[in-house]
């Protein structure tokens, strides 16, 4: 069975739109969400209602459960705390409906779904190295976990024997021989890895493969958007450098 795996979409509508499209010839059969659908970018609306619409299975992320005032934003930075203000003026009673439902994990076809961690889920802290990465592989039930949050692809793979742990930035990634594995999928809506395309995954369970994709949206469009929308212009800027 073939997974797209999307995270970090940030309310940018013309990179979600520009991945959907990709996706349509890849014989798909279930999308899953690692949080963020909204903050940061201009059209929370469009983004919320297309993924309802495919029946997304997401989880909560941060910007997610701060927009329906459920976290405490005072840790986000200026800008971060004024899009989540933007945002919650922009949302529909279904959409805070949608996003308060939404929780900090999902098992899905024996997949586990987060946003930061699976050891603690809700306090949503960062993987981004080796160390930080065995607690969370330690708190698996599942062998492969899906993960988003610091926008960055990045695997880290449990060998069979569970004595070590490695990392990898590879686009191509075969899990035979793993015991363990978390997936990092990127951002669609505002990459942080120096590659302003909107990053994905495609996940085979039958193959057990994981496939980092990168999709070309109109970038010019998003920016756009958010100058008009009167949101903060460096959440415009950083897109063109995917930083």
């Amino acid at each position: 069975m073939k997974y797209a795996v999307l995270g970090d979409i940030h309310a940018n509508w013309d990179a979600f739109k520009a991945v959907l499209k990709d996706l349509e010839t890849e014989n798909v059969q279930r999308y899953l969400c690692v949080g963020d659908l909204v903050g940061y970018g201009a059209e929370p609306g469009k983004c919320l209602r297309r993924a309802r619409e495919l029946d997304f299975v997401c989880v909560a992320g941060n910007h997610d459960h701060a927009a329906t005032g459920r976290l405490d934003v005072s840790y986000f930075n200026y800008h971060a705390r004024q899009a989540v203000e933007w945002t919650r003026h922009r949302i529909s009673p279904a959409d805070v409906e949608y996003l308060d439902g939404l929780k900090p994990l999902a098992s899905v076809d024996g997949l586990t779904l987060g946003h930061g961690t699976i050891h603690r889920p809700e306090l949503f802290g960062y993987i981004e190295t080796v160390s930080a990465a065995q607690l969370s592989l330690q708190a698996m039930t599942a062998p492969v976990a899906f993960l988003g949050h610091s926008h960055v692809p990045i695997a880290f793979l449990e060998n069979e024997g569970g004595e070590s742990i490695t990392y990898t930035q590879s686009t191509e990634i075969e899990l035979q021989h793993v015991s363990k594995a978390i997936i990092n999928v990127g951002s669609v809506g505002q990459p942080r890895d120096d590659d302003p395309r909107a990053c994905y995954v495609i996940y085979d369970s039958t193959a057990r493969t994981v496939e980092l994709r990168r999709s070309d949206y109109d970038i010019e469009s998003a920016q756009a958007k958010i100058r008009k929308a009167g949101l903060p212009d460096s959440l415009a800027a950083r897109l063109e450098f995917g930083r």
